[in-house]
């Protein structure tokens, strides 16, 4: 098996971890090591720092297993230093394993060498790796146990306390150091009074509070701007009246799901408190009254307004949200408005509203016309001839770059090669070519890459007699369609629209192309900006 092409995948947990665990670059070194002795060609290095053994938390080797499936791939195994390196999951071990061996690719551990095409090599590899699974499965019992016995005596299991807090130390009755919340800041302490002041005595609401914050110049949690919710979720923690409450949610499936109330741990007078319980439990009866009052706007069925996700605010570039007036307002008019103005108020930006239908209507007059316009003959041909023109230059002029840097890595290989071979040659050369030889892979991959994406597209009539079909379709469909149907037909299109302020007209950015055969992607050949103006 010499000049078998592989590749390295090193990861540790956290960086608490990596002290405890082998580090990276120690990962590293055996696994080149070991590449060498077997005469091996290591192409390329995946590394994932600070990741749990979840595959879908490590980016890395997602990126590595993609290639992986893939005809062109340019390498035939996978090395890890230990294969809990690779997964410390039996079931992924065997999903992964599975899926790269349908692809010709096998993994490789430097320091628990097996044979995976022999009896015993599979036996030997799958009992490290049932090993390894229990190890980790016992672990994190153990682990829980000692969080649930801190959470019962109201100490800190980790994470970052509520704003107005701090961690501190403290010593328990034998002596161990434990970690408790203390009061942070006397301004934030004081923010926070201010805050539930505000709600409760003087009948402030969320978005009057906010205001009142961000025109002062009031310090946010976060160092940015107050916004709805940050207010609403300080009024409503009851860590503020002392509770500790832990296990609450359960983010064991990649999610955040809230657990019955009975499976909670809760602590009173876990830490000081900041409000006392009868203004706490004010704001729960002002907020049910408020509710209660409210009409809130709700749609049933599919969302009428058609451009959500789609138009950007003139002034910071955040989406616009949606709206609807009070009954006492213009009969329940609709709009679009900034995104940010609605989060955080007047201070950071403003409310650039527009009507929704006159908008909505404008947009889809707008579409029309370009696309009745692509639909002449020779039109389309001649729009995608010159947008591809355009594209390839600045990707020929990448190309360009790439093969001056392939040359000219390829030019230190030669020299140090020929220093190799003198008598006195550096024992560090032969590292530093290997270094070059994989900065030289990577280097023509990418222009491999790069080479496909500048390479002519050859349309054939039929192609684009079918985009020609999709654009009448979107013409004739989009007046009659639903609401929901009306909104796939524009995200298909439609990349962004926002308002030219100096000229009063609206941009609107699109683009063509056809599905892609291998996915549910479309291959984008064209992309147009129009303009129009409300009427």
């Amino acid at each position: 098996m010499d000049n078998l092409r592989v590749v390295a995948y090193a990861r540790v947990s956290s960086k608490e971890q990596a002290e405890k665990e082998l580090s990276i670059p120690a990962q590293l070194a055996a696994i080149r090591k070991y590449s060498q002795d077997k005469g091996w060609k290591l192409i390329a290095e995946y590394l994932d720092e600070g990741k749990s053994a979840k595959t879908a938390d490590r980016p890395a080797f997602q990126r590595m297993i993609s290639l992986a499936k893939k005809q062109n791939r340019n390498f035939d195994a996978i090395v890890v230093h230990k294969f809990d390196r690779f997964s410390r999951s039996r079931e992924d071990h065997v999903i992964y394993k599975a899926l790269l061996r349908k692809q010709g690719v096998i993994v490789y551990s430097a320091t628990e060498q097996t044979d995976p095409d022999t009896p015993h090599g599979f036996l030997l590899e799958g009992m490290l790796e049932v090993i390894s699974e229990f190890y980790n499965m016992n672990l994190a019992n153990e682990t829980r146990k000692g969080m649930v016995q801190n959470a019962k005596q109201g100490y800190h299991n980790g994470g970052s306390p509520p704003y107005g807090y701090r961690v501190g130390k403290i010593k328990d009755s034998k002596g161990k150091e434990k970690s408790v919340w203390v009061l942070g800041p006397p301004e934030e302490v004081d923010n926070i009074r201010r805050i539930f002041d505000l709600y409760v005595n003087q009948g402030k609401g969320y978005k009057v509070i906010v205001n009142i914050l961000n025109t002062e110049g009031t310090p946010s949690p976060g160092g940015k701007k107050w916004g709805y919710s940050t207010v609403s979720s300080i009024i409503h923690n009851d860590a503020y009246i002392g509770r500790k409450v832990w296990n609450r949610y359960d983010y064991v499936n990649f999610g955040k799901k809230k657990k019955p109330r009975e499976e909670w741990i809760v602590v009173e007078n876990a830490q000081p408190a900041i409000v006392d319980i009868d203004t706490f439990n004010t704001v729960i009866k002002k907020a049910k009254e408020r509710n209660s009052n409210a009409e809130p706007y709700r749609i049933n069925g599919p969302s009428p307004y058609l451009l959500r996700g789609l138009l950007k605010c003139p002034s910071c570039g955040s989406r616009m949200v949606t709206g609807r007036n009070g009954k006492s307002s213009r009969n329940y008019s609709r709009y679009y408005q900034c995104g940010t103005y609605h989060r955080n108020g007047p201070t950071l930006c403003k409310r650039n509203s527009v009507p929704k239908d006159k908008l909505e209507s404008a947009v889809i007059d707008c579409l029309i016309r370009e696309f009745s316009l692509l639909s002449f003959p020779g039109s389309l041909e001649d729009e995608i001839r010159r947008y591809s023109g355009d594209q390839n230059r600045e990707a020929t002029f990448q190309l360009s770059r790439i093969d001056d840097d392939i040359k000219h890595t390829t030019k230190r290989i030669d020299m140090a090669k020929n220093e190799k071979i003198l008598p006195d040659a550096n024992p560090y050369i032969a590292q530093y070519i290997s270094e070059l030889e994989l900065e030289l892979e990577k280097l023509k991959s990418e222009r491999d890459l790069l080479a496909k994406s500048t390479a002519t597209l050859e349309i054939k009539e039929l192609q684009f007699q079918l985009i020609r079909d999709q654009l009448k379709d979107f013409a004739n469909r989009i007046r009659i369609e639903p609401p929901d149907v009306q909104h796939l037909l524009l995200k298909q299109y439609v990349d962004f629209i926002v308002r030219d302020h100096p000229e009063s007209q609206y941009m609107l950015q699109y683009n063509v192309g056809y599905p892609n055969d291998h996915d549910e992607s479309r291959i984008k050949l064209l992309q147009q900006t129009a303009f129009f103006k409300l009427h």
